[in-house]
């Protein structure tokens, strides 16, 4: 939208002490470079990430 910052994940947030940042896309798409990058950033940092396609794979990697 407007007010994000092109690449920052869809879904950023903290579970159970846990902080996760995601990418939320529509099946048969994929991240790009720069979701990637982002991504890999937030992962590196010690955030959980991910690129889901369904509620189920974001219960999945939540609560894995």
């Amino acid at each position: 939208g407007p007010y994000s910052v092109a690449g920052t994940p869809d879904l950023i947030g903290v579970l159970d002490g846990r902080s996760f940042a995601v990418e939320v896309k529509q099946p048969g798409k994929r991240a790009t470079a720069k979701q990637e990058l982002e991504l890999s950033a937030w992962g590196n940092q010690g955030w959980l990430v991910g690129v889901v396609t369904s509620v189920e794979e974001v219960l999945e990697l939540l609560c894995a």
